[in-house]
């Protein structure tokens, strides 16, 4: 990459550290609370998504780069954002909507008979799922699980008087009201897949194994008899999920499946006891607005130099719902390379596709554009990359793969610390509060960034407290915001200001990739010659080092005094 006039993985001179805001002192730093300013804008463009045919394979838009895609309405579209929302589902379906989804259930074009079903032939049964799981049915909700009826069908139990059962719902989710040969209807309701779409629509929770066997059933072709029948039904077993909030454990056993479906370069032998990587990620669907643009290839070049590592840009396409520029379409744009097992050299920065690491997770990218919600995969996808080993017997300081990512609810905070856990990461850097869930900051005095970090350690002896070789994680959490980077009150309130009027604009490829080869050269200029837009992304990339700076030293060994004041054990 040539973001700077440095190679890749030299160091930044210490000047621009300095002007960066970057580097902390060897003690404690003094970082000061945010002041408390409201932010109330945001850029609320009308996001949709292409449909099947102008997708490929892999997700990949044919028609555009920058796929800002409006697909032909559709009930179910209104309907999955309707009943797909509020905690576990809560809020009503609007009344009005009820008519046109009716219809739409017996008009569903495309089927399992089809190559390439037509969208809402999945929507349908994301819809269904959702609605069955929702907190409560209301009365003029029923109908719509009553129009699924099926006598032959009964399994499971019912949502109460006038509705149906579970297994009415998931056949009307693949069949509608067609009727299948005895053979066909037993090989289906004999399926695996099947099985766990039951068991979910009865609330039944999974352990780590049983959502291991469920996710090599998503993210694979199952045999020839149910496959017709399989989109719908894995469709509705993500939003199901999704519903409901997918436990630790759940997504510990589905990222055991993605991991052992991926291809990615291991660290093993000798390296795996001496070299650095680092894994970051990005959430796949990228960004919208001015003043939101990603920091992360400077990030990369930034974390390679100072702890002689080797950084890993996961990448792949959008799975919506937003498909802004994301860090695939920006990585191309800087010409970063692909990674291979010789490019894990200290100091370097490259990228891994997905659809070339884990072919069955990129397999999702259209399912998940059209049944519009976030599943599980918004998450575990970020954990595809180089693969993470157990801790050798005497390893350098930090040998191993380093997690570094966002978390865009807090609820999924604890659970993706949960997952970095259990696939054995060196340690881990999780960020909440980013700009639109990225790892970057946001210009907010109101929600500074929350920053959890862990790391890999020995757990002690009960018996004489001398190391054992069972392994443990310690774990930190502190908050950054813009004063803690050097921001008094007036440079905040301007910040804002400029984010409230950038935000209204989407960004863009070519604006991001500007703005991030420009970041250097701009700090040497005077105020008055730097625009808005770029003293706005370079106060973000000055509030970013600060907290990954302190995290990953932090993750390395460092002791509690690069850590900000109110770090918390």
């Amino acid at each position: 990459m040539l973001l700077f006039v440095s190679p890749v993985g030299s160091p930044c001179s210490r000047s621009c550290a300095a002007l960066a805001g970057a580097r902390l002192s060897g003690g404690r730093p003094r970082l000061r609370r945010p002041a408390r300013v409201t932010i109330t804008c945001d850029a609320r463009e009308s996001q949709t998504v292409p449909s099947f045919s102008s997708l490929d394979k892999y997700g990949g838009d044919k028609r555009a780069s920058n796929p800002n895609v409006v697909p032909a309405t559709s009930p179910f579209v209104d309907g999955i954002k309707s009943v797909a929302v509020g905690k576990y589902g809560t809020r009503p379906l609007p009344e009005e909507l009820v008519p046109l989804l009716l219809a739409s259930l017996k008009s569903v074009p495309g089927g399992a008979d089809v190559v390439e079903p037509h969208p809402d032939y999945l929507r349908r049964a994301a819809f269904l799922g959702a609605l069955f799981v929702k907190a409560s049915i209301l009365s003029h909700e029923a109908p719509l699980l009553a129009a699924c009826a099926a006598p032959a069908w009964v399994a499971g139990p019912d949502r109460g008087p006038g509705t149906c059962t579970a297994g009415e719902v998931l056949a009307f989710a693949c069949v509608g009201e067609a009727t299948l040969p005895s053979d066909e209807s037993a090989a289906l309701r004999g399926s695996p897949l099947w099985a766990f779409a039951l068991a979910l629509l009865a609330g039944e929770p999974l352990d780590a194994s049983a959502a291991e066997r469920l996710g090599g059933l998503l993210y694979s072709t199952l045999s020839p008899a149910v496959q017709p029948y399989a989109l719908p039904l894995k469709c509705l077993i993500a939003h199901v999920m999704r519903i409901r909030h997918e436990s630790s454990a759940e997504l510990i056993g589905l990222n055991r499946a993605i991991t052992a479906q991926t291809v990615a370069p291991v660290l093993s032998g000798p390296s795996a006891a001496t070299r650095r990587v680092i894994q970051l990620a990005e959430p796949f669907d990228g960004v919208r607005a001015c003043g939101s643009e990603l920091l992360t290839p400077l990030l990369a070049d930034r974390l390679a130099a100072r702890h002689d590592a080797a950084v890993v840009l996961g990448v792949g396409a959008s799975g919506g719902p937003k498909y802004g520029p994301n860090l695939e379409t920006v990585c191309a744009a800087l010409g970063v390379p692909a990674v291979t097992d010789a490019s894990l050299l200290p100091g370097t920065v490259s990228s891994l596709s997905q659809r070339d690491a884990a072919p069955g997770v990129a397999a999702w990218t259209p399912l998940r554009r059209a049944i519009l919600k976030r599943p599980a995969l918004a998450t575990l996808e970020k954990y595809v990359g180089v693969m993470p080993q157990p801790a050798p017997d005497a390893p350098a300081p930090g040998a191993g793969v380093l997690f570094v990512g966002s978390a865009f609810h807090q609820s999924y905070v604890s659970k993706m610390q949960d997952v970095a856990e259990a696939a054995g990461y060196v340690g881990y850097v999780i960020v909440q509060r980013g700009a639109e869930g990225s790892i970057g900051a946001a210009i907010s005095a109101r929600a500074p960034a929350q920053v959890l970090v862990g790391r890999r350690c020995r757990s002690l002896s009960p018996s004489d407290g001398s190391p054992s070789l069972e392994t443990t994680y310690e774990h930190r959490s502190f908050t950054v915001g813009l004063s803690s980077a050097g921001f008094d009150d007036f440079d905040i309130a301007a910040l804002i200001a400029t984010r409230e009027r950038l935000a209204k604009t989407a960004t863009s490829v070519d604006r991001n990739v500007a703005l991030l080869r420009d970041w250097k050269q701009s700090l040497q200029r005077r105020a008055a010659d730097v625009s808005d837009e770029q003293a706005l992304f370079n106060a973000r990339v000055r509030t970013t080092f600060v907290y990954l700076d302190a995290a990953v030293s932090w993750a390395y060994g460092a002791t509690d005094e690069v850590l900000p004041l109110d770090a918390k054990l």
